[in-house]
């Protein structure tokens, strides 16, 4: 038997067209998988940064609503007037403490860029100036506490081997004033309705300055005294404001007199950390205007400035997230 070679038979090999094709799908393939993967390593940087914003933001505001529940004035009642000064005639509400809330251009100093609300108080936190280890104990002691929202550059607080570095990071920033208990400057003086200020006005503009920030990109805070966190009762306030020594300056605010607010409602609202990068290249070292015209001046307008806001901030494609919480005042003996 004679065997034949085997022939190739046609159609068993690639032409020029397929191997071209197979090249363009596997090409389309490569990009899409490679346009999957950066949009997740994107979508991953930014859920990480907005996550690690977010949450010093959270610790933040946890850290702050923490401490104006713990607010006190320890207020008793007193002759009126005091029995040195003549026949009493009545009793009224005294207290050598203060507790005020308002806007932060009526409170804080004008040379701190500041704004929102700011709140100013003292309270039992036992904050003192001795080390730890020197037994020292008396974890009750009183100290003052204030917050607020100002805008401005890291130079005062940032670490000295960073002193050759003149990039300075501005920022808004949630402020904390805390005054050790052996420092407390609300004792200093008999208050007076001129100066009923400086127990916490004179501590922030000293050098150092006593205020710290705890969380950066807190744009707005809005602190709201309230009587009641149902229903709808009288308000305590139609600006937002509440100052325990209001009456030392009018005869009208007799109602705030040494006594506690039953209630805050607190909101505060926080960019992420390329929200914030993105606006400071933009104004650079002038503080951009993240709240359209002048909100929160009116209690009754809350939901329409915060609407306000919010729109804005999505108009300028910024991550952001609103905290918000009523706090109950636990030493508040609120009473009309």
């Amino acid at each position: 038997m004679t065997l034949r070679p085997r022939s190739i038979t046609a159609g068993k090999a690639f032409s020029l067209v397929e191997l071209l094709v197979s090249m363009a799908v596997l090409a389309i393939i490569l990009l899409v998988t490679m346009s999957i993967v950066n949009s997740t390593q994107k979508i991953s940087r930014q859920t990480t940064g907005q996550l690690s914003s977010f949450r010093e933001a959270q610790a933040a505001f946890d850290s702050m609503t923490q401490k104006i529940g713990q607010a006190t004035l320890n207020a008793n009642f007193d002759y009126d007037p005091p029995i040195y000064s003549g026949d009493p005639e009545d009793y009224v509400r005294e207290s050598d403490l203060h507790f005020v809330c308002g806007a932060a251009l009526d409170l804080v100093p004008a040379s701190l860029d500041r704004r929102g609300h700011a709140i100013f108080f003292q309270a039992p936190l036992g904050f003192t100036d001795k080390p730890l280890g020197s037994g020292v104990q008396l974890t009750n002691l009183l100290n003052a506490v204030g917050f607020f929202i100002a805008y401005g550059d890291d130079s005062a607080w940032r670490p000295d081997f960073l002193d050759s570095i003149s990039n300075l990071s501005k920022r808004y920033r949630l402020m904390q004033m805390v005054q050790s208990s052996e420092k407390l400057a609300v004792y200093a003086q008999k208050m007076t309705a001129a100066n009923r200020f400086d127990w916490f006005q004179e501590p922030l503009t000293a050098t150092p300055a006593l205020a710290r920030p705890i969380a950066e990109n807190v744009i707005a805070a809005v602190i709201f005294p309230k009587e009641s966190t149902t229903g709808s009762p009288t308000p305590l306030t139609t600006d937002y404001s509440y100052d325990t020594k209001a009456y030392l300056s009018s005869a009208t605010a007799e109602l705030s007199r040494n006594q506690l607010p039953p209630f805050l409602e607190v909101t505060l609202v926080a960019l992420d950390e390329a929200s914030a990068i993105r606006f400071e290249q933009k104004f650079g070292g002038t503080a951009p205007l993240l709240q359209p015209g002048a909100l929160f001046t009116n209690p009754a307008n809350y939901d329409a400035d915060m609407g306000r806001l919010t729109d804005f901030l999505n108009a300028e494609r910024l991550s952001y997230r609103v905290f918000k919480t009523n706090i109950l005042i636990r030493q508040a003996k609120f009473s009309r």
